[in-house]
């Protein structure tokens, strides 16, 4: 999804169009080489339904698409990769980060866009309300990077004028579309000193969890990835030391 979309954003001859049925027709174009390209011609059913579970997103995505083009939105560029340095308390600290894709609206507005293709919030997955903590920066942290977008240079990069949030591209139309970081302003000014709080502790290696020795046979935060539902528990034989 990512792939076609990247491209699709980087196609001036159909990223600024108004008509649905043209932006549909190129993505699964673009889709479709993708998969030549990526697994050739003798792809699983397995693959074969998860293409057209893809281009069925696609197709409602082209529909909000359509709609957000002429709403007098128009796409400046898709993932842009950056770096750039901060100056934490007299100390370098590099950050980078490849936007998913920037916008501009006709009257100037600017909008920082990550694409998403589960069902979720940007205020959900950044803000956790019930401690007021942010849990992820990502989108804040996209906001420092637009010093170094070099077609932005002659735009207003103030925070007034940037909105951050997702294209959620989800497996039905309700859950596609433009959300918004929607947060107060008082948090919101938070993210700044949050981030160069974070920064400091790294550059100090002052880390939440010291590391356990022996290590734990069972981490609760890891278990999905390393799948230790799914691993029978080692038990130590009559004969084991």
């Amino acid at each position: 999804m990512h792939k076609v979309l990247e491209q699709f954003g980087k196609d001036s001859s159909v990223n600024k169009s108004s008509e649905a049925d043209a932006i549909q027709q190129v993505l699964s174009d673009v889709l479709d080489d993708v998969v030549q390209l990526k697994f050739g011609n003798n792809c699983s059913g397995m693959i074969d339904v998860q293409v057209e579970l893809a281009r069925f997103r696609l197709r409602q995505f082209s529909i909000h698409q359509a709609q957000v083009v002429f709403d007098g939105w128009s796409i400046v560029c898709t993932e842009k990769r950056i770096r750039k340095k901060l100056d934490v308390e007299g100390k370098p600290f590099t950050i980078s980060g490849t936007i998913d894709r920037i916008d501009i609206h006709t009257d100037g507005r600017i909008r920082i866009l990550d694409y998403k293709t589960g069902s979720t919030t940007a205020n959900s997955i950044h803000f956790k309300k019930s401690d007021g903590q942010w849990i992820d920066l990502q989108l804040p942290l996209y906001r420092e990077l637009l010093s170094e977008i070099s077609e932005l240079q002659e735009c207003d990069t103030s925070d007034d004028n940037v909105s951050l949030g997702y294209f959620v591209i989800g497996d039905q139309d309700s859950s596609v579309g433009i959300d918004l970081l929607d947060l107060p302003d008082d948090v919101m000014l938070t993210a700044h000193d949050t981030t160069r709080s974070i920064i400091r502790s790294i550059q100090l290696g002052e880390f939440g969890e010291a590391p356990s020795d022996p290590a734990p046979p069972f981490y609760n935060d890891f278990s999905w990835i390393c799948q230790d539902s799914n691993i029978v528990e080692d038990t130590k034989g009559e004969g084991d030391a």
